[in-house]
């Protein structure tokens, strides 16, 4: 990964990782939205550094990113779950992460929530040049949102362009389901010929 082997000192800080279970934090969590996100920035060489104006730089602008300045001193569990989202994908953006995997990030949040979570996801992408991973089992969101989409069942079932994802007959046929009435749909249309 980015020419190093995968537990290199050298890929410490540029990859972000935030977990299926990152926003479903405790509700009576003593944790504010900017100790969070904080959190990020803290590797091996500068744990014992506790005013470090690059560090405090780097949760502003990852607070600003996610739009959660309004609430960076509440404490997180007493935010929705689409700002908890925002929340911890702020803490991965404050290691100054080049590539950030999200594991189901859309579970648990509501429509409004998603749609903005997926435009910032975006934004991140296009304007901040983040490369951005994603694990979903929401394929429409995915098909709408992502550049790329690999289809796991088993095996690589798809690898390509969103734009040529397959409709969802040709879904269920790649996935090996067949359609169940099928044999009724036979027994009608002989019935109808019978008649005529």
């Amino acid at each position: 990964m980015f020419g190093h082997s995968p537990m290199s000192r050298e890929l410490h800080g540029k990859i972000g990782w935030v977990s299926q279970a990152a926003s479903n934090l405790p509700k009576d969590i003593k944790l504010t939205v900017r100790e969070l996100v904080k959190l990020g920035t803290v590797n091996s060489k500068n744990m014992f550094r506790f005013f470090d104006k690059t560090r405090q730089e780097r949760v502003d602008k990852a607070i600003k990113m996610v739009e959660l300045g309004d609430v960076e001193d509440i404490d997180v569990g007493r935010l929705s779950g689409g700002q908890r989202q925002r929340a911890v994908i702020a803490r991965a953006l404050a290691s100054d992460s080049e590539f950030i995997v999200l594991d189901e990030p859309l579970v648990g949040i509501d429509r409004d929530a998603r749609n903005s979570l997926l435009q910032l996801l975006d934004n991140l992408c296009h304007d901040e040049g983040k490369t951005i991973l994603m694990v979903s089992h929401d394929l429409t969101a995915i098909r709408q949102t992502a550049h790329r989409m690999i289809f796991l069942e088993e095996t690589i079932r798809f690898d390509g362009s969103t734009e040529d994802f397959p409709d969802l007959a040709s879904l269920a046929t790649l996935r090996g389901i067949g359609h169940v009435h099928a044999h009724m749909h036979a027994s009608h249309n002989e019935g109808v010929k019978e008649e005529e």
